[in-house]
Order: structure tokens, then sequence, then C-alpha cells
């Protein structure tokens, strides 16, 4: 078999088992014929490959062995495409590994390294993994401005690789939804859908049925924070309709409930928004092991059962995230910290290093000098000169970064101990929820409360202020006086926010069997009223919040 022939058919083999236990025999195979054979090509296509395999294989000492072997020889022979590949590969193994400081720092020193040999398409690659390493330090408007500048960059360049303007998109759509910028998360997913459509065209055999469902999730959480229940229901059916049943217990099917648990919170159907968020939190612990993802689904929880009025258990819940997220913050800084010293150690080494350089290069050089005159060895010795200065003033900067990060230990210790009091503090307080019960006017609106349900719930809507003092054995006065203070709005209004929650109860229970008028007069409210009050208070006109209940 002729030797191109012989190579090729082992990078097959190679492309074949790519990052397969079994890979690794055929990509040394393939680096040792390579080297034989002096194929430089091949030879930087088999250290790719072997990269990648330790990559996927989580092995970070040999990824990153082979990787600095690897990025030498790509850049001597200026196969970038590939030295990028494997840069990107390196950068997201510290990724991966938490160390986003030294990752960052590598992603940069690269980006400059490409922007000199003008390579487009390479440089938006690298812009890419910056921008996520700024979404991952919580910068996200940061990363939001880089991945716009990768969409300008593409566009303006016809620079066009599949998938990469849609997945840019779907990325923006999610950094402005964590923002709290719907409308601008709107239009980004308006622009996910055209690219998406486009690579359908384009590629007709490609599954984008995951892209399409997620890009329904971002349209019915805008639509829901900004109360366009309407267009968020539509966008909710579409995503029960792409639901495939082999995501069954994956994370599409956590984010199909976590959609849910949004649409039913903002319409007030609390008791469905419970089932829907306890069941991605089932899915979501056995899933992922992304601890704040767990944190957030667990504060969904927790909001959701201080409205229902179960105070106890949204407190304890509540508690048990904030615990949480205080360890994962603690966590944080220590990684940082230590990355930042493992930094400074390796500057000093690489300092080191370069000091025993220079004292061989200036013992050589005194050596030439004397051959060759004293004006060439002074200006030698400025030079090194210069350059040891330039070294400890970048040694002199790290240390005071280093001592500003340990005072910043020191302060997080303190703010360590505050928390620790509070907590102390919060379980005192929760301790003595019972005797903060038994205050008198507490008790007083509770009953108030009870004794206005209760009237409404026996069907005698036409009663007075008057009456209920009587009933509560109290003055009026005390009586307004407590609503005021309780509720912050006067008697006239506390009532008619107890009919409106009340009709809205009747209208999920039971409004296939009544008329809207019907239940209106059933709460005490004249029809034009109750249209008008029920609108303010739910945002929702009665009729649709019918539809919407009896469309599940």
């Amino acid at each position: 078999m002729p030797d191109a022939e012989k190579l090729d058919a082992i990078a097959t083999l190679v492309d074949i088992n790519d990052a397969a236990s079994n890979a690794k025999p055929y990509i040394d195979m393939l680096l040792a014929e390579a080297r034989r054979r002096k194929n430089i090509e091949k030879e930087g296509y088999a250290l790719r490959c072997l990269v990648y395999y330790y990559y996927f294989r989580h092995d970070s000492d040999s990824i990153f062995i082979v990787g600095e072997e690897a990025v030498e020889f790509l850049r001597r022979h200026k196969l970038y495409t590939m030295l990028c590949t494997v840069k990107n590969d390196m950068i997201l193994r510290h990724v991966f590994a938490g160390r986003l400081l030294t990752a960052l720092r590598m992603a940069e020193e690269f980006y400059n390294e490409i922007k000199e040999i003008q390579d487009e398409w390479l440089m938006v690659e690298i812009m890419q993994i910056i921008a996520k390493i700024y979404d991952l330090m919580e910068q996200h408007e940061e990363a939001l401005i880089i991945y716009g500048q990768c969409i300008e960059m593409a566009r303006k360049n016809e620079v066009k690789r599949d998938m990469f303007l849609a997945q840019t998109y779907s990325l923006m759509s999610v950094l402005a939804l964590n923002l709290q910028r719907f409308d601008d998360a709107l239009l980004y997913n308006d622009s996910v859908q055209i690219e998406l459509e486009i690579v359908q065209r384009n590629l007709p055999e490609e599954n984008l049925q995951q892209q399409f469902f997620q890009m329904e999730h971002i349209r019915v959480m805008a639509y829901a924070q900004t109360n366009r229940h309407e267009l968020a229901l539509q966008a909710l059916r579409r995503m029960v309709e792409m639901f495939d049943p082999q995501w069954e217990g994956t994370h599409y099917e956590a984010m199909l409930h976590e959609t849910y648990y949004s649409f039913y919170y903002l319409i007030g159907n609390y008791p469905k928004a419970l089932e829907h968020i306890i069941l991605a939190l089932q899915i979501a612990e056995t899933e992922t092991e992304n601890v704040e993802f767990l944190l957030a689904y667990n504060m969904n929880k927790a909001r959701i059962l201080f409205d229902m009025g179960d105070y106890r258990q949204a407190a304890q819940t509540a508690f048990n995230v904030i615990e949480g997220r205080d360890s994962l913050n603690t966590q944080h800084f220590s990684a940082q910290i230590n990355e930042l010293r493992t930094i400074y150690e390796l500057d000093k080494l690489e300092l080191e290093a370069a000091r025993k350089q220079a004292r061989i290069r200036q013992k050589s050089i005194i050596n030439v000098a004397s051959l060759g005159g004293c004006f060439l060895l002074a200006f030698i010795v400025v030079c090194v000169a210069w350059n040891r200065r330039k070294l400890a003033e970048k040694n002199r900067g790290l240390y005071r970064q280093l001592k500003g990060y340990t005072r910043l230990e020191e302060e997080i210790e303190i703010e360590r101990k505050e928390k620790r009091e509070l907590k102390l503090l919060v379980r005192n307080q929760l301790t003595d929820i019972k005797l903060a019960e038994e205050d008198a006017e507490k008790e007083m609106f509770i009953q108030i409360s009870a004794i206005i349900k209760e009237q409404i719930l026996n069907n005698n809507v036409n009663f007075s202020q008057k009456d209920i003092a009587e009933i509560a054995k109290i003055t009026e006065n005390e009586m307004l006086e407590c609503v005021k203070n309780r509720a912050s709005m006067n008697f006239s209004d506390f009532v008619n926010d107890i009919r409106l929650d009340y009709a809205r109860e009747l209208l999920i229970t039971k409004g296939k069997k009544h008329t809207i008028e019907a239940i209106a007069s059933m709460s005490g409210f004249k029809r034009d009223t109750f249209y008008r009050l029920f609108r303010e208070k739910f945002g929702i006109q009665p009729g649709k919040l019918i539809k919407m209940t009896m469309s599940f």
C-alpha cells in the first residue's frame, strides 16, 4: 500500500473511533507513522486527536502535557485551525475544573496571537469562549457585548458555520433573560428561529427539535414575565407538542416543568405551580450536579410556599437555600484565591527561569563581549537590566494583587461570622413565631378576615363594617385601624380583595358550571365592577382565566 494511502487509512480509523476508549492505539499508530514519514499535517492532526481524547476522558494531567507539545508543534508549522482546536480544549478543561481566571488569561493571550494572523473565524471561536467565561464569572453584561461582537464579525465577514449564529443568538437570549431584559430576549429568540429555519432548509437531515424546544421555553418565560399570558400559553402549548417521550427523566423534562411552574405562578394557580416545581426538582436532583441550579429551584419552591401561606415551611426552605449559597460562595472564593496563588507561584517560577536565562546569557555575552568590545557588552548589560526591571515590576504587581485577595479572604471570614450570627438570630425568630402569633392586633386581623370570608361563603354579601365589628366584638375604629395597619388599605378595598380571591378560586374550580355573572354575584360584586377590579388585580380577564384553566 502506498504511504499516503496507509496514512489516510489510519486517519480514517481514528475518525471512526473518535474519542472512544479504543481510539488511543489508532492515534498512537497515526502519530508514529506520520513522524516516520515526516508528514507534518498528519502529525499535527494526530496530536490534535490525542488532546481531544484526553479532554473527552477528563484526564487533566495528560491533556496539558500533550497539549503543550501539540501547541508548540502546530504553532511552529503554522497549522492555526488545529492549533485553535487544541487551545480551546485546554482552555475549556480549565473552565470545567473551575479555574476561570487561568482560563480567561489563556484565552485572551491566544486571542491576541490569533489577531495577528487575522483569521476572522478563529477570532470568533476564541471570542465565544471568552464570553462563556465571563458568563460563568457572572459578568453577564460583558458576555452579552462579546457575543454581539461575534455576531457582528461573523455577518461582516460572511462567516457561517452551520449552527453558529443560531447558537450564539440562543446564548444571548438566555443572558438577556437573566438580566431581566425580556424584550431583548424575545428579539434574540426571533433571530434564533430565523437562523434555525435557514439551517433546516440547508441541512434537512439535521434534527433541530431540541433547539426549537429551548427557544419556546425562553418565549414562555419572557412573555409570562411581561404579563402577555395568552402568548405565553401559546408558546407553552408548542413546547408540549414538541416534547419527545425519549426526553422523560432528562433536563428537557425538568425544563418543561419549570416552564409550567412559571406560567401557573404568574396567573396565581399556586398549587399547580408547586406541583410542577417539585417535579422539576426531582428530575434535576438525579440529572444534574449543578448545585446553583438546584438552589434556584428550591428558592422558587420557597416563594410558592410563602404565597400559599405556609410561612414555616417557606422559611425553612429559604434558610436551607441561604445556607447552600453561603457554602457555595465560600468554595468559589477559596478556589479563586487558591487559583490566584497558583498563578502567582507560576509567574514567580517564570520570573526565576527568566533570571536564570538572563544570567546564562549574561555570562555567554561577557565571553563574547571580551572579544567584541566594551560597547557591545555595555549595551547587552543595559538590555538585561531593563528586562529584569520589567519582570520585577510584574512580580510586585502580582504580590500586591495577592495581598489584596488576602485582605478579601479576611473580609469574607468576617462576613461569614456575621452570617452565622444572622442565622442564629433567624433560628431564634423561628422559635418565637408562636409567641408572635399571640399578638393582639394579629389575632384581631385574622379574626376579621375569617369573619368576612365566612360571610361571603354564607352568601351574606351585603354586610357592613358595623356588622363585622359587632360579630368580632370590637369597635369600628379598632377594626378599621387594624385593617389599615395589617393590610395597608381601607376596609372597603380589603373586603374587595378577599372577594376577588374567592372569585378567582371559583373561576378556577367552578368556571365550567357557573357563568361569570353568577360567580361575580356569589362574590358580592356587580358585573361591571367585578370585571374592572378583577383585571386591575390579576392582569387578566375572568373569561381568559377560565379558558386557560380548561386548556390543562
